[in-house]
């Protein structure tokens, strides 16, 4: 089965027990690491519990073709579920992979384990990614660079965890900023969380000063003013200096997200 865009993060949270192993797969390699380790924590909660983990490379399994089937057979002496992460997996890694997932879907090997499997892109024709798809007991999930919804998702658990608030304008421009590496975006948050501190009882607010001293490096920084001035109803200044920052084509985001606040601010009464 393929899990879409829509269900991947109740998947990552509780994978169906019938599913014995994931296929992640993309490009992003830090997305995929990311979600590797949120599918080990949702069956494995302490990282550090040698007797529910195994950690494995393609290499490894090809040296010892049985070592697959004994790990996923294999009891935890504490009892759970164990989980067993294979990295590096790459398309020759199907030979490996189909007799273990036909021996899973047929009964003949029994284990209740999770095996994570971690892999680059793959082509849409990938025999590897059609075995997995087509299997009734094993799913994939790609893992691409992120787009503006999926980081104005992580912007949204990001401010939970650290108990800071991110209004509308906020969120927007810190999503349009960061979309496209999940490794990058989640350091210049964590950056972002040690500027403004955490918050308590009261979530702190993050202003669009914040962002613009700890992301000044981005081409929308020059923005900020504008942005400001937009948020205080400052139609005037804005339509000003607008024209200025127009030429900067790495802008677009940002001049986007203005050009809608100002819409909003002359309909609403701004001065």
């Amino acid at each position: 089965m393929r899990i879409g865009p829509a269900g991947v993060e109740a998947f990552l949270a509780a994978p169906p027990e019938a599913i014995a192993a994931v296929l992640l797969h993309g490009p992003d390699a830090a997305l995929v690491l990311e979600r590797a380790q949120a599918l080990a924590r949702a069956i494995v909660p302490d990282p550090r519990d040698a007797f529910r983990r195994a950690d494995l490379t393609e290499a490894e399994l090809r040296a010892d073709p049985a070592r697959l089937a004994d790990e996923y057979a294999a009891l935890s002496l504490m009892g759970g579920r164990r989980v067993i992460r294979i990295r590096d997996v790459t398309e020759t890694g199907k030979s490996l992979l189909g007799p273990f997932l036909e021996e899973v879907e047929a009964g003949t090997l029994a284990g209740d384990n999770l095996v994570i499997l971690e892999a680059g892109e793959l082509r849409k024709d990938s025999a590897l990614l059609a075995l997995f798809e087509d299997a009734r007991r094993a799913a994939s999930l790609a893992c691409r660079p992120d787009g503006p919804a999926e980081l104005g998702g992580l912007v949204d658990v990001w401010a939970r965890t650290n108990a800071l608030a991110v209004d509308g304008d906020v969120r927007a421009l810190l999503a349009e900023a960061l979309a496209g590496d999940r490794a990058r975006a989640r350091g210049e948050l964590e950056k972002l969380a040690l500027y403004v501190g955490p918050g308590g009882a009261v979530p702190r607010p993050v202003t669009l000063a914040d962002v613009q001293a700890v992301l000044s490096e981005l081409p929308e920084a020059g923005l900020f003013p504008l942005i400001d001035a937009a948020c205080r109803g400052d139609t005037r200044r804005v339509l000003a200096d607008l024209p200025l920052v127009l030429v900067d084509a790495g802008a677009v985001a940002a001049v986007l997200l203005l050009t809608d606040r100002i819409r909003r601010l002359q309909g609403g009464g701004g001065r």
